[in-house]
């Protein structure tokens, strides 16, 4: 019995020693709870605690401010040259963005799909038109402007004057070959009977054809950049 009352006694003091320095610490803590409050006041214990608060149990998710403006608008390749009045301003921006286009200063606006894309339809004027587009996010961002596009509207046909032979000229003999000779105003695609035939950059040509005998009919054919075309032929008769 003595034995197990010398063990009792020493698990006493060791809980004993626990207990006092359990009470140590919440004494110290108390005291520095009073000196918090003393030198801070009341109101930062309820405003730390609110903020404890708030952080657990609130469900409200976190504002997050957009600052960022978003890419400039996309444009799909344009012909450098149509003959086509009505146009149709396609291209691709941020998603769900309202996008501004100008075509010579006149503005449309549409919504980006989903996926970003975006059409917009406009009617040229004859000569350069310039077209720029704009992004505005739903976070009220904007961006800069896309790259400026310049189509030429061209809806004149191209001219073609034939220098030599005169329409209706004779050949006989030996001029079974002949030169055809001539120029254009433009830039154009030439054919002469049915061949390609260079147009230089002063804009005149020359190739030769052999003829058949009796009547040859030479048809010309040019197409500029804008795709206006003109149609002439001349016609060249040959005896041997």
């Amino acid at each position: 019995m003595a034995g197990k009352h010398r063990r009792y006694s020493r698990i006493e003091k060791v809980e004993a020693q626990k207990a006092r320095r359990s009470a140590f610490v919440y004494i110290a803590l108390t005291i520095g709870l009073i000196l918090l409050i003393f030198f801070y006041g009341i109101g930062i214990l309820s405003d730390f605690s609110g903020f404890v608060s708030g952080l657990l149990g609130s469900n409200a998710p976190v504002a997050i401010t957009d600052k960022t403006p978003p890419a400039p608008p996309r444009l799909e390749d344009l012909d450098d040259y149509t003959n086509d009045k009505d146009i149709d301003v396609i291209g691709v921006a941020e998603a769900g963005s309202l996008v501004t286009v100008s075509v010579n200063g006149i503005k449309k606006e549409t919504v980006a799909t989903k996926e970003g894309g975006f059409r917009l339809s406009f009617e040229l004027v004859a000569g350069e038109n310039e077209i720029i587009a704009q992004a505005k996010d739903t976070a009220g961002n904007v961006s800069n402007q896309s790259e400026p596009e310049i189509v030429i509207l061209d809806t004149k046909a191209p001219e073609i004057t034939i220098e030599m032979p005169g329409n209706g000229q004779t050949f006989s003999g030996g001029e079974k070959e002949i030169e055809i000779k001539g120029e254009t105003n433009e830039d154009v695609d030439l054919k002469i009977a049915g061949k390609s035939v260079y147009v230089s950059s002063d804009y005149s040509f020359s190739t030769k054809i052999e003829l058949t005998d009796g009547e040859n009919v030479i048809p010309l054919n040019a197409v500029d950049r804008a795709g206006n075309s003109t149609e002439t032929q001349i016609t060249v008769n040959y005896h041997p």
